[in-house]
Order: C-alpha cells, then sequence, then structure tokens
C-alpha cells in the first residue's frame, strides 16, 4: 500500500510540475489522456536521464582507473619521460627521469631541460627542436646531459610534440640511456686508433693462445729488456714468466683470472721486467682477449708493452717531495691522510685531532712581505714541533692551516695540549706581533665513529674559535654587527664584556668544552643582534611600551636568527640568538619553549644579561644593587630562569 501511495505521490508531483511548465507557454487547460501522457513521457526522461547519469559516473571512474594505470605504467617505463612547455621548462616526469637527472620530481619540476645537457651538445637538442618546429616530425638526437651529482651520461633523446587538455602546444620528450653502448663504440674507435699507431712505434707487442701458451714477440717486445728475439727464442708464455718480478707474476695472475672470469675486459697492469743487465725495467702491460669459444673460455689474447721505467722514477721522487713541505719541513697533507688510514685503528683509540690556523699570515704578507710571511710559517711550525710528542703526527693543512694528529690521546689530554700551544703562541713574536693561531680539536673515542667526521668537527671547531677572537676577517664581520648595535640601542661595549665575562665564568664552572665556551662569548656579543632592525623610537624610549611596540620588541629574536642564518661566519650561533628570551617556564618567545628545549647557552646569558641590566643604568630605568639583582634572580628562578643555573651563577658571584 505504502508503495503504491508513493507512486501516487511521485505522480501527481510530476504532474503538477508538467503542468507548471506548461503553464508557462500555454494557456489552455489540459486533459486528463494528455495529462496521463506527458506524465509518462516525463517518467521515461527521467529514467533516461539517470541512466546516462549512471553511465557518465561509470565513464569516469574507468578513466581515474586508466589515468592510475596509466601513471603507474609511466612511472615503471625503463626510459625517462619529461613533457616540456613551449619555452623548454620542464612540466611532468617520470620516475626514471628523474633517476637520470639525479633529482626528485619535485625539484626537476620547472627546471629548463637544456640545463641538464652538457654544454658543447645543447646546438645539438635546439637544432633538434627547431627542426620539429619546421617540420612536424619527431626528432630524434645523441648527446651528453649532466646529472646534479656530476656524472655525465650519454642519452638518445626522441622529441615530439603533445597536448594537454587546454590544447596547449607542448613537447614529449623521451630520454634513452645510450651510455654503455656509446662508451662501447668510442672505446672500439680507439682500439682501431691506437693499433694503427702502434704500427709505428717501438711499443712492444704480443699475442698470445691461451690453450697451447704459443706467444709471439715483436723485436721492440725483446728490446725493452736487452734482448733480441734470437736470444730469447724460442718465446712462450714461459718466457714472459721467467722475466716478471715474481710479486708482479702473482698481482698479474690475478687480474689475467678476472679477465678470463669476464668480470675485466682489459688487462691492465704496470709490472717490473728483469732486464740483461740485472736491473728491473717498469712496464706498462696491457691485453684484451680477442677470441672466445662457444663455451666463453679464452682462446686468443693480443696486448702490448711500454717502457715506463722513467714515469716511475719521476713518480717515486714526486711522491717523496709530494709527503713534505719543503719550507718548514713538516709532512704535508697527503702524507697526513696516508698516516690516519694507518692510525684509524681500535688500539689507537681515543685518536684526538688539533686543527691550526694562523690568523696573521695574510696581515703579514701584505704588510711585511712575504719573507716575513715565509718566517711566521717556518718560527710557527718549530713551536708545534716542540710541543708535539714523538708519536704526534705534524702536517701542514693547507695555506695557513696546520693539522696534528694524537694517538692514544684523550680530550682532557689534548685540551692541555691545545692549551700549551696557545700559551707558546702568544710569547712568540714576528713583527711585534704575537702569532695568533685559532685552534680547533676534536676526539674520536668510539671505533663506530667515522675519522673524517672528526677532522670536520676540529676544523669546524677552529673556526668557530678564529671568529670568538675576532683574529681574522671573519671577526670584522662580527665586528660590525656589534658596533651597529651599539650605535643604535642601548647596548654598549662594557656592558657586552661585563656580560662576556659573567658568561664565561659561568660556561667554566658548568665545565664546558673549550668551543662552547667560543660560542658563548660570541652569543654574549650578538644575542640581541636582531635589535638593529627594530626602530630607535622603541628601543630608546623611556618608560613602558605599547602593546604594538611590545610586539615590534618581540620579534628582535627572530630577526636576529635570520641575520645570524645568513651570515656563514655566525651561523653555527643562531639558534641560540633565537633562543635567548624564552623563560624556563614557557611563557618566553618566539618559540614558547620551555626548560631543557631551550638550548644551554642560551639560558646562561637570558640570566647573565638580565643581571648585568638590573645592576646598570638605562634610559628608562636605574640601577639596582647587587644583591636586590640576585633577589630578583631567585624570585623568577624556575618561571623566567633556569634553577639550577641560577645557583650556579650566585656562585659565581659570591666567588
Amino acid at each position: 500500500m505504502t508503495k503504491k501511495n508513493n507512486e501516487a505521490n511521485y505522480l501527481e508531483r510530476l504532474r503538477k510540475l508538467a503542468v507548471e511548465k506548461l503553464s508557462t507557454t500555454s494557456p489552455q487547460a489540459l486533459s486528463a489522456n494528455e495529462n496521463e501522457d506527458l506524465l509518462h513521457e516525463l517518467r521515461v526522461h527521467q529514467i533516461e536521464l539517470e541512466m546516462q547519469n549512471e553511465e557518465l559516473k561509470l565513464s569516469q571512474w574507468e578513466l581515474e582507473l586508466s589515468r592510475e594505470k596509466y601513471f603507474k605504467l609511466y612511472d615503471l617505463a625503463p626510459v625517462g619521460y619529461c613533457t616540456l612547455s613551449e619555452k623548454g621548462l620542464i612540466i611532468e616526469s617520470n620516475l626514471k627521469a628523474c633517476e637520470l637527472f639525479g633529482v626528485n620530481r619535485t625539484y626537476l619540476k620547472k627546471q629548463m631541460f637544456s640545463s641538464f645537457i652538457f654544454k658543447d651538445n645543447q646546438d645539438i637538442y635546439y637544432q633538434a627542436v627547431k627542426n620539429l618546429s619546421q617540420t612536424g616530425n619527431s626528432q630524434t638526437c645523441e648527446l651528453r646531459i649532466i646529472s646534479k651529482n656530476g656524472t655525465t651520461l650519454w642519452v638518445l633523446l626522441d622529441i615530439s610534440y603533445t597536448q594537454n587538455t587546454d590544447d596547449a602546444i607542448l613537447y614529449l620528450v623521451v630520454v634513452s640511456d645510450i651510455t654503455e653502448r656509446k662508451q662501447a663504440e668510442i672505446e672500439k674507435e680507439e682500439r682501431e686508433r691506437l693499433a694503427n699507431i702502434l704500427e709505428g712505434t717501438n711499443v712492444g707487442n704480443w699475442e698470445w693462445n691461451v690453450q697451447t701458451g704459443q706467444t709471439v714477440f715483436n723485436e721492440r717486445w725483446a728490446q725493452i729488456i736487452g734482448y733480441t728475439l734470437e736470444e730469447i727464442s724460442p718465446v712462450s708464455i714461459k718466457t714472459w714468466e721467467r722475466f716478471i718480478h715474481p710479486e708482479d707474476l702473482a698481482k698479474s695472475n690475478e687480474q689475467l683470472a678476472r679477465v678470463f672470469n669476464r668480470k675485466l675486459e682489459y688487462y691492465d697492469i704496470e709490472s717490473r721486467m728483469k732486464h740483461k743487465d740485472g736491473s728491473w725495467v717498469w712496464v706498462q702491460d696491457r691485453g684484451k682477449v680477442i677470441s672466445w669459444s662457444s663455451d666463453w673460455k679464452p682462446l686468443l689474447m693480443a696486448g702490448t708493452h711500454t717502457n715506463i721505467t722513467n714515469r716511475k722514477k719521476s713518480e717515486e721522487a714526486i711522491i717523496h717531495l709530494s709527503y713534505h713541505y719543503m719550507l718548514t719541513g713538516l709532512f704535508n697533507r697527503r702524507f697526513f691522510e696516508e698516516e690516519i688510514k694507518r692510525l684509524d685503528t681500535d688500539r689507537q683509540l681515543p685518536l684526538s685531532i688539533i686543527m691550526g690556523d694562523l690568523n696573521s699570515l695574510k696581515l703579514t704578507n701584505d704588510t711585511f712581505g712575504h719573507q716575513e710571511g715565509d718566517r711566521l710559517l717556518i718560527e710557527t711550525a718549530k713551536l708545534l714541533k716542540t710541543v708535539c710528542r714523538s708519536d704526534d703526527i705534524l702536517a701542514r693543512w693547507g695555506g695557513d692551516e696546520f693539522v696534528i694528529l694524537l694517538p692514544k690521546t684523550s680530550i682532557a689530554s689534548t685540551v692541555e695540549i691545545m692549551q700549551r700551544i696557545k700559551k707558546e703562541c702568544s710569547e712568540l713574536f714576528i713583527q711585534k706581533m704575537s702569532i695568533g693561531l685559532a685552534i680547533g680539536i676534536a676526539t674520536k673515542i668510539d671505533s663506530g665513529q667515522n675519522i673524517q667526521d672528526i677532522i670536520v668537527e676540529a676544523e669546524s671547531n677552529m673556526y668557530k674559535n678564529k671568529l670568538a677572537g675576532k683574529q681574522s676577517s671573519a671577526g670584522s664581520v662580527i665586528a660590525a654587527l656589534e658596533q651597529a648595535l651599539y650605535e643604535k640601542s642601548n647596548e654598549t661595549m662594557a656592558h657586552t664584556q661585563r656580560l662576556k665575562e659573567l658568561s664565561l665564568k659561568l660556561g667554566k664552572k658548568l665545565k664546558l668544552h673549550p668551543h662552547q665556551l667560543d660560542e658563548l662569548s660570541l652569543l654574549a656579543s650578538l644575542h640581541d643582534i636582531g635589535k638593529v632592525a627594530v626602530p630607535e623610537t622603541i628601543l630608546l624610549k623611556e618608560g613602558a611600551l605599547s602593546e604594538n611596540e611590545c610586539e615590534v620588541m618581540r620579534r628582535h629574536p627572530t630577526t636576529g636568527f635570520n641575520i645570524a642564518q645568513s651570515s656563514p661566519q655566525i651561523a653555527h650561533i643562531a639558534k641560540y640568538i633565537l633562543s635567548c628570551h624564552e623563560n624556563w617556564d614557557g611563557s618566553g618567545y618566539p618559540e614558547g619553549l620551555a626548560k631543557e628545549e631551550i638550548p644551554l647557552l642560551s639560558r646562561i646569558v637570558a640570566i647573565t644579561d638580565s643581571y648585568d641590566v638590573m645592576t646598570g643604568n638605562r634610559s628608562y630605568k636605574c640601577a639596582i644593587s647587587k644583591e636586590d639583582a640576585v633577589k630578583e634572580l631567585k624570585k623568577y628562578a624556575g618561571i623566567q630562569f633556569d634553577p639550577v643555573l641560577v645557583e650556579k651563577f650566585i656562585e659565581v658571584l659570591a666567588e
């Protein structure tokens, strides 16, 4: 009954709708039969519309499924696909294209396709695009591309037109890696060229039947070792084995085995051959299997012998010289790196590194001449030699840098050595200037640590020390920022100096690492550097700031962070600058950090700065006594300040 009622209601609504529609175009009343006919037509029409709607939904679903399958196949394709705009910008790419170019899809998008093409090959690409635009036919070309990691690949490009849903003109570029084929072609051409050249040279040639051992040498091969062919006839593979040095024979056989197993394409080894006069002649022995059996056994091999004795002697002399720096007599970086490999073992742990940078070398060279600069290097080298122990490795690292490798030396012992070096430097003068040596240290204490990371850490600490002391050109950046702050705000050089002293005393009380102390010193100078962007009307205002003025002032830590981040010389303290106005209970700014989330150095400066501001006169306040300042610190310990650090700081003040 309900179903019939629903149907009747449905028909009645359709009838009323039809009457309403028809009444707008015809004033005549409709008969009952006409009404029924109209209702029937409307029902049929609605059913047709519903069927079309379902077909449309099905079609859209099939389209989405098709697109999903397409993109999966697109990404699984063994060749790269790139869709380019008319101007050559990459709009879309598959995974293989990203792999070839050495970047991810996000990076690749909106890059100029031509930017990845080897510079000398870009004309080939542009000519192909030009031909495509003139003829409308797809174009192919071979050229080299450079991936993001610097790898050069040979690729085949297939360039054609395509269109998107907006009928915009786009290019479809198919990128196929043909590096192996091109290398094979190049190597083949090179072998053919070399064979032609060897016909007219004195290079020794040989040919070896691997299965029988029969060997053919030319006259020049015999002359290299002081013989004629007649003197060593008959010849075979045993002849060659008789003349080669036993140590080199083992290496040669090992490499031949790899060639025969097709793990190497070419045989290439430097070996010593016994000369007729009893001396050893160095030869470059190169060859290749030129014939294989059906089951991949080597049949025939051919190659050359080239006398490289003079080259080897020169190399040995160069290596000897290259391990020493003649001016100072110190080992050089190459030797040091070899020693690192030798000593980087568990038995030598802890393994420490000291890096030193001469701050005044350029100044000495420019002011007093390079002769005095050389004297500065020599005297510094002598000084470091006196400090080093017999097992330490002292080397010249770069133009004005030295490095010391200290086996079995703890961080504590390394700090003592560093302090001894600094003391000796302060007592040695060149042209009335003491030797300024910025020093960085680091120690490998665990076998799982990478020694290269330890070297980088020591070098980084050295640069931090260089900056903290203002003894380099980098220090001038810091000085300029400090001066800008002094000129614009209530900050004074005296306040900065007091803040440094208080902070360093507290840092030493906490037994911070020397390089943390360097960072702390620098932070004390620049913690409020963001104030250079705050208007002077706010910085120098007497009395309370308005809400808007407070908001401007609260932005200065973020500004300081951005300034530091953009300055390589002080980027390492950027995060500390950002956090100097955070509170222990999380009520500070700009990030609302709390407790240990706030960096330790920022917590230290927050206490020392507040103390010095309270005990000093400002335009907006009068100084209070030290006793009252201590009471204020205690009052806000656990709220604004780290309570443990407050206690330590009070101990420092008492001392």
